[in-house]
């Protein structure tokens, strides 16, 4: 196995180191460590791109420093999340200049608490593109009852991944991708959604003055996480960090008319994140532009945060009663984080009762025995299928409380709901008898658009 030295050790060497790993490390069941987690696909370039591992579990450590370099410890971070294809892992250490290092990590395949057994996945990543695809073995030249590392590729497999280590100046950075299940099955591990598979990890770093990478001096090795052993749980990108209140919008809106309307969402995460907002038609996979709606493309959020995120609605060349459905699509390092459902029903320019009877709170007087004639604007012919139900109940004629159960409003047999072309108007006539006498009803009259209008009238004679 290709192992943690720049210029690279020779096989015999690196055996040795990754025996002599193996032999100091404890067994049986993992003691108490990280469970890592997150849904996310970065550009493996050796740079963590703003906002590109936002959607990755983080765990923090100390990462030793050679005592040629004065020794102590520098902060360190650990990056883990996946795809439907792959690993992601990566490592930012707080140090100047190149990279100088390497980055190990040993997977325990079957979750058994044995880290080191025959056929468990490894890889290791050097500075530049240094990436090496390794597996544990028993067989020669490994020593007698010793499981030492080599390269898949020696023992006819393949070098599945691919990593980049770069410096930015401040930080040295590893990026690491190796696949879910790769065809590798003899050397590899074979992840799906939901699996947890063990792991160590471990970051040498060497010696910058003098420049050397062997020895107490000159290396210094940290085990990651500290407790020796932790899970990763593959995730299958259903999850999310952020909750939204409410989870969506039903909306109405005149024709031509606009309005705004908000949703809040929280980052229920340890980290801030920066997300992409974008509208869908119907899947959030394939967004665009559809006309009546508008949302922010961007913003921050930080830890713990909330915040209001506004969106326009214009039912601008829209036409009542048709209902119009859309998504809210919140994304994360491109994946789709958050969708949120938004509803537009059109409404007809109903200005309400015209004429003959006023709007509520008003009790208009009518005479029982005739027909009563709803006078409306539509703003033009719709047709006459614009009214879905008409119909009457009981109201208490002091408070205007219903005391009766909704009633058809009974057009007569000689007419009934018309549309006048030369007022714009439509009327609708409504049979009552003398069985109304003395009391109080409400007429209520549903659109086809699911608007309601009523008026109160009560039957003197």
């Amino acid at each position: 196995m290709r192992t943690l030295s720049q210029p690279k050790l020779t096989w015999a060497v690196a055996v040795m180191i990754l025996a002599l790993l193996a032999l100091a490390s404890p067994a049986g069941a993992h003691p108490p460590g990280p469970t890592l987690s997150g849904y996310g696909t970065p550009v493996i370039d050796g740079v963590l791109g703003p906002g590109e591992w936002d959607a990755a579990a983080r765990h923090a450590f100390a990462a030793a420093v050679p005592t040629n370099d004065g020794g102590g410890t520098t902060p360190a971070t650990l990056f883990v999340m996946n795809d439907s294809e792959s690993l992601y892992v990566a490592i930012e250490v707080q140090r100047s200049g190149p990279p100088r290092g390497s980055f190990v990590m040993e997977f325990d395949n079957d979750h058994d608490g044995e880290l080191y057994e025959v056929g468990d996945d490894v890889f290791v990543a050097n500075p530049g593109a240094d990436f090496f695809d390794d597996f544990r073995t028993s067989q020669p030249p490994c020593s007698p009852n010793v499981v030492c590392g080599f390269l898949d590729t020696q023992a006819g497999g393949t070098n599945d991944g691919r990593s980049v280590a770069s410096g930015n100046g401040s930080a040295h950075v590893y990026e690491v991708e190796h696949p879910l299940n790769s065809a590798d099955d003899l050397h590899d591990f074979s992840l799906s959604p939901e699996s947890t598979i063990g792991f160590q990890a471990s970051i040498q770093v060497w010696s910058v003055a003098p420049s050397c990478n062997f020895g107490p001096s000159c290396v210094a090795t940290t085990a990651v996480p500290s407790s020796g052993t932790g899970d990763i749980v593959v995730s299958d990108g259903s999850g999310t960090p952020l909750e939204s209140t409410p989870d969506g919008l039903s909306l109405e809106l005149v024709e031509g008319g606009n309005t705004t309307a908000s949703f809040s969402i929280r980052n229920t995460s340890d980290q801030s994140l920066d997300l992409a907002v974008t509208e869908a038609p119907s899947d959030c996979a394939a967004p665009g532009d559809f006309g009546w709606l508008t949302v922010p493309t961007e913003l921050t959020l930080a830890a713990g945060a909330s915040t209001d995120v506004d969106v326009s609605l214009d039912a601008s060349g829209l036409t009542a009663p048709d209902v119009h459905t859309g998504k809210v699509c919140v994304e994360l390092e491109g994946n789709t984080v958050l969708e949120l459902p938004v509803t537009l029903q059109v409404l007809y320019p109903f200005s309400g009762f015209l004429a003959t009877f006023r709007n509520p709170p008003v009790l208009n007087e009518a005479h029982s025995d005739g027909v009563q004639t709803f006078w409306f604007r539509l703003g033009g012919d719709r047709g006459l299928d614009v009214v879905s139900a008409a119909e009457s109940r009981r109201i208490d004629c002091a408070t205007g409380d219903a005391v009766g159960s909704l009633e058809p409003a009974v057009t007569p047999s000689w007419t009934g709901l018309s549309y006048q072309a030369y007022t714009g108007r439509y009327a609708y006539p409504w049979k009552t008898t003398t069985a109304l006498k003395g009391t109080c009803r409400e007429f209520v009259l549903t659109l086809s658009d699911g608007s309601v209008y009523t008026a109160r009238l009560r039957f003197l004679k």
